[in-house]
C-alpha cells in the first residue's frame, strides 16, 4: 500500500460524515482496528476503584484539606513566619507614612522652612505648622521662637516649659501663660487667636518705636498690623491697665440714702463704697451689697 494512498483515505474517511470508512479502502482496516479497541471494557480493576470512591464521598480536596496537609509540612513553620512579619511590616509602614513629622525644638537655631504636618516638640510644647512656613529659634534666657511666614498652632503646659518662651511674629509678639492660640501671618497682618488660656500680647509701634503690651484671656481673637519683625523684646513690658468704668453712684459715697428696688423693696442706710455694678450700704441691720441693675432708683435722705 502506498502512502499517498492510505493518506488519501485516511483524509476522505474524515470528511465522511458517518465515520464509516469505504469498503475495501485503504483506511477500513486501521480504522476498525482502533475501534475495536476503544470498543472493549476496562479491566475490572478500574471499575471497583471508581465504584469504592464514589460509595466514599472522594472527591476533589477542599481549600480546608488542603491547608491542613500543608500545615504538617515542614515548611510550614517558616511560611508562618514569613506572613507575619510581612503583616507586621505593612503595619509599620502604614503608621510611618501616616504619622507626623515631629522635630525637636532644640533642633531649631537658623531660619528653617517647615512642611504643612511638621510638628515641633519640646517639653511642654507643641507647635504645629498647620500650611507650611518658616520658624527660627532664638536662645537665651528665655526661648525666642520667630515665626516668619505660614499659619502656626501652638498648645502648651506652662508649668512644663523649661524656660520662659516668647513667639515673635510680624507686627509683634506674644507670650504664654498657659495657652492654646493659633498665629497666621498674611502680607495684611498677623492674625492670632487665643483658644485656652491667656497670653501676654505685645504690638510693636515702628514709627514710636515702642512696644504695647495687654494681658488678655480666651477667647480672644485680634490681627496685629503689618511691620517688619522685631526681635528685641523688653524684658518686661508692662502691660496696660485697661481704664475702670466707675460707678455711677459714685457720687453718693459716705451719704445716706433711700434705695427704690425693681422688685419693689425699700432699703435705706449709708453709701459706704462703689465698685463696677454694685452699691455697698450700711445700715443698723448691717452691710448689705446691691448691684446697680437691680436698683429702680436712689434718693438722698
Amino acid at each position: 500500500m502506498k502512502k499517498n494512498d492510505l493518506a488519501n483515505d485516511i483524509l476522505q474517511f474524515l470528511q465522511e460524515e458517518n465515520g464509516t470508512p469505504r469498503p475495501g479502502s485503504a483506511a477500513e482496516a486501521p480504522v476498525r482496528a482502533t475501534r475495536s479497541k476503544i470498543d472493549q471494557a476496562p479491566p475490572a480493576a478500574v471499575w471497583q476503584g471508581i465504584q469504592a470512591n464514589i460509595a466514599a464521598g472522594a472527591g476533589a480536596p477542599t481549600l480546608l484539606q488542603r491547608l491542613k496537609e500543608f500545615m504538617s509540612t515542614p515548611a510550614a513553620p517558616v511560611f508562618a513566619v514569613a506572613l507575619a512579619a510581612t503583616i507586621g511590616g505593612a503595619f509599620f509602614l502604614m503608621n510611618r507614612a501616616t504619622a507626623p513629622l515631629q522635630v525637636p525644638l532644640v533642633e531649631i537655631t537658623a531660619v528653617q522652612p517647615q512642611k504643612a504636618g511638621t510638628v515641633i516638640v519640646a517639653r511642654g510644647l507643641r507647635i504645629e505648622s498647620v500650611s507650611g512656613g518658616s520658624i527660627e529659634r532664638i536662645s537665651g534666657n528665655a526661648d525666642k521662637i520667630v515665626l516668619q511666614t505660614g499659619n502656626w498652632s501652638v498648645t502648651l503646659q506652662h508649668a512644663e516649659l523649661e524656660r520662659r518662651t516668647q513667639f515673635i511674629f510680624p507686627g509683634g509678639a506674644l507670650e504664654p501663660l498657659g495657652t492654646a492660640f493659633t498665629i497666621q501671618i498674611s502680607p495684611t497682618g498677623t492674625a492670632v487667636s487665643l483658644t485656652e488660656g491667656k497670653i501676654r500680647l505685645m504690638e510693636f509701634d515702628a514709627a514710636a518705636k515702642s512696644w504695647r503690651a495687654r494681658e488678655l484671656a480666651a477667647p480672644f481673637a485680634a490681627v496685629v498690623g503689618a511691620q517688619p519683625i522685631e526681635r528685641d523684646l523688653p524684658e518686661a513690658a508692662k502691660p496696660v491697665e485697661e481704664p475702670k468704668s466707675v460707678s455711677r453712684y459714685a457720687r453718693l459715697a459716705g451719704k445716706s440714702v433711700a434705695v427704690e428696688l425693681k422688685n419693689g423693696d425699700r432699703l435705706s442706710g449709708k453709701v459706704v463704697a462703689t465698685s463696677q455694678g454694685k452699691v455697698v450700704l450700711e445700715s443698723s441691720a448691717g452691710r448689705m451689697t446691691v448691684r446697680e441693675s437691680d436698683i429702680l432708683n436712689i434718693a438722698v435722705n
